[in-house]
């Protein structure tokens, strides 16, 4: 097992930097087996991308990773359904479920739930079919919408028992009421009842969409529920199912550790989804806040200080704060990243820009950009040319220049003149790092 986690964990580092993919492993392997990720893989994909699925979910079990895995019916649902005489029917977004769709709603689960077994033990990966018995429910109205349930308990005893086993458990989200009648509950209701009973690390959608789309049809790669506010929810031209999709995600995220997150992403972008600090999907976390002051004195300068020295990997100068005139400071709520905007040549210069490695994954880095960018249509700034980000800073650049050991960017200039001065007065500025220790 560990010759085979090291040949995997080799291959896993052609995706990204050793040390992105060494610290995600030692942060999911640190935490309890069952607390690793719940996954949960459409119905659709089932139909479509079995394959994928297993071959994805198998490769994280090579890394010594056993997520908890609940699945849909998807269209085979709607094909048996429709097989069997049942009309599709909703009224208020809900589905209408009669009782006489019960035994083929119970056999498609089945089918899929054991279909999906089986692409996993084509992959050498051991999986346990758990088609029933996990989610205990209660009917929503029998009246109105008939098969139709909402998840009142989990009985996790199949679940932990395929874990201790070193097996996946594959789940249903079909709920069974308290006299035994099969439920069709909606897949957060789900996802989420087994989220807060098992706490995990991370929440996974496995989607035909490969994230939450914007209203281009374009994936949006990052929400942070505490910076963004209600922005997601009230963007005008933002999908409908988009804005509900972010409510539901964010009222699930209350209910768990601040730390979990939750990625929407494909089947064959799983691994560097959850590997790297890029991504490949949308991240929901319900985050952290970004303060802005215009002053030092508005914020906890040793904090401050700490994570820039960490960030560089140098001290930050004794006497930066009182050195620096500020015009505008940034921090997130819990200091895990950091911009400093001071004036150098009349003109708005990013001095420090501060964001840690973790950070930057779930897309904090590009939220204080944009806070900043707004508050300073103009702005300058430099970095070394060994510098890991400078690729990441062109992107956001409308131009650079090198000037000796500096490259020197800017956004929002057009003046010839004003650029000039701007690159002079940058190059010229002292260092406020100290120098690494020998």
């Amino acid at each position: 097992m560990a010759e085979t986690r090291q040949t995997v964990a080799r291959l896993l580092h052609t995706l990204s930097g050793r040390k992105e993919i060494d610290a995600y492993l030692r942060r999911y392997t640190g935490v309890e087996a069952q607390r690793f990720a719940v996954i949960r893989v459409d119905g659709g994909l089932l139909a479509d991308e079995r394959q994928a699925v297993a071959s994805a979910l198998a490769f994280l079990h090579r890394l010594g990773l056993v997520p908890l895995v609940v699945h849909g019916a998807g269209r085979r649902l709607g094909e048996a359904l429709a097989a069997a005489g049942v009309d599709e029917t909703w009224v208020d977004g809900v589905p209408i479920v009669p009782a006489t769709a019960a035994e083929a709603m119970r056999r498609v689960y089945q089918a899929e739930n054991l279909a999906l077994v089986d692409a996993l033990h084509a992959e050498g990966c051991p999986a346990r079919p758990v088609p029933a018995g996990v989610f205990v429910g209660r009917p929503r109205d029998p009246d109105r919408f008939g098969l139709v349930g909402e998840v009142e308990s989990v009985d996790d005893a199949a679940i932990r028992s395929a874990v201790n086993a070193d097996q996946l458990p594959i789940v249903t989200d079909l709920a069974m009421s308290a006299a035994g009648q099969v439920l069709f509950v909606d897949d957060d209701d789900a996802v989420g009842a087994l989220a807060r009973r098992f706490q995990p690390y991370k929440v996974v959608y496995l989607h035909p969409d490969g994230g939450l789309l914007d209203s281009a049809g374009r994936i949006i790669p990052a929400v942070n529920l505490a910076a963004d506010g209600a922005a997601p929810l009230a963007t005008v031209g933002l999908p409908e199912l988009t804005r509900r999709r972010v409510a539901r995600l964010a009222e699930m995220l209350v209910t768990l550790p601040d730390e979990t997150s939750i990625s929407i992403t494909a089947p064959n972008d799983l691994v560097r989804e959850l590997f790297t600090h890029k991504g490949s999907g949308t991240l929901v976390r319900r985050g952290e806040g970004i303060l802005a002051a215009r002053g030092f004195d508005a914020i906890d300068q040793a904090r401050l200080r700490g994570l820039i020295s960490t960030c560089f990997g140098r001290s930050l100068a004794a006497d930066y704060f009182e050195r620096k005139r500020c015009e505008r400071v940034y921090v997130t709520e819990q200091y895990r990243a950091a911009a400093v905007v001071t004036c150098e040549a009349g003109v708005p210069y990013l001095d420090k820009l501060a964001v840690t490695r973790q950070a930057r994954g779930e897309g904090l880095a590009a939220k204080l950009w944009a806070r900043m960018r707004a508050d300073f249509p103009t702005l300058y700034w430099r970095a070394r040319d060994d510098n890991p980000v400078r690729g990441w800073y062109l992107d956001r650049a409308d131009g650079a220049m090198r000037r000796g050991r500096w490259m020197v960017f800017w956004y929002g200039l057009d003046d010839v003149e004003a650029i000039a001065r701007c690159v002079e007065a940058a190059a010229a500025l002292p260092e406020t790092l100290e120098p690494r220790a020998l």
